[in-house]
């Protein structure tokens, strides 16, 4: 079965139920790696913000697992709709066991995974949330660069990093929340639905995977 093929068979466990997730589903689905690497896709499932409720990103639960699978790396993935939004309250239970799996784990770095609707110019948008006196920006923006670098490697050429959108820069952004709480380097990585469409364009999901593999592979060092 190729990569895919996986993506596209383990995809059914959040799209059920119109995307809340199968109701056995556990509130999270968790693997543990031996790289010092965690992958987060706190919108896999449909989600409450302000009131209403905001649309998984489709595919990204999928993907955290699978690249997590490849590259020996940590995931944490939301398994089904609950009252939390994991990237925007300031603390909730997804955060809690993120904070415990870096603690438990020596994660040294978290790559959050969303989605960019489909009419969008760029293709990948990055954020850091960095501040200007931030004591781990340089490490940040070399792990940022090492990112974007990758991207243009495998053809990816309309990428915003840190622009005024999607920057995380607001506090219950996991990446955010990772470098305050944590101590430790996080990216939020959005990407645009047609690269996030295996059965639709799987030229481009491919392309999306290889990236992400030789990406993580690359990094393994982390601290």
């Amino acid at each position: 079965m190729t990569d895919l093929e996986k993506i596209i068979k383990l995809e059914g466990r959040f799209l059920a139920n119109q995307y809340s997730g199968e109701a056995s589903n556990p509130s999270f689905f968790i693997t543990k790696g031996s790289r010092p690497i965690l992958l987060s896709a706190p919108h896999s499932v449909n989600h409450p913000r302000g009131g209403t409720i905001k649309r998984a990103d489709v595919f990204t639960g999928s993907l955290a697992m699978i690249l997590s699978s490849i590259t020996d790396s940590s995931a944490i993935v939301q398994g089904r709709t609950s009252q939390e939004d994991p990237n925007h309250d300031l603390a909730g239970p997804y955060k809690s066991e993120l904070k415990k799996l870096v603690r438990g784990n020596n994660i040294r770095f978290v790559l959050d995974l969303h989605g960019l609707a489909e009419d969008r110019e760029m293709e990948l948008a990055i954020g850091t949330g960095l501040g200007k006196d931030d004591a781990a920006s340089e490490e940040i923006m070399a792990i940022r660069a090492a990112l974007v670098a990758c991207a243009e490697r495998h053809g990816f050429l309309k990428i915003m990093a840190d622009g005024a959108e999607y920057n995380a820069g607001r506090l219950g952004t996991i990446a955010s929340y990772v470098r305050r709480e944590c101590g430790i380097p996080g990216l939020q990585l959005e990407i645009r639905k047609d690269y996030r469409s295996p059965r639709e364009n799987p030229e481009k999901a491919a392309r999306l995977t290889d990236f992400l593999k030789e990406f993580l592979l690359a990094i393994g060092v982390v601290g």
